[in-house]
């Protein structure tokens, strides 16, 4: 099942620590996340990350 968090540019340097704190505490083998915002973030994301952009 894969899990979609929402963003908006504003809130985007928020995806890191979440990604951190997600893989850290709630991370389940093969887990994807999708990461839904408009501006693609400038920063690396983990493996079972990605990014969609919405605008």
């Amino acid at each position: 099942m894969k899990v979609y968090v929402s963003t908006s540019n504003q809130y985007l340097h928020l995806v890191k620590i979440y990604a951190y704190l997600f893989n850290k505490f709630w991370n389940r083998p093969g887990q994807e996340v999708v990461v839904l915002g408009y501006d693609a973030p400038t920063f690396d994301l983990p493996d079972n990350f990605s990014f969609v952009s919405m605008g």
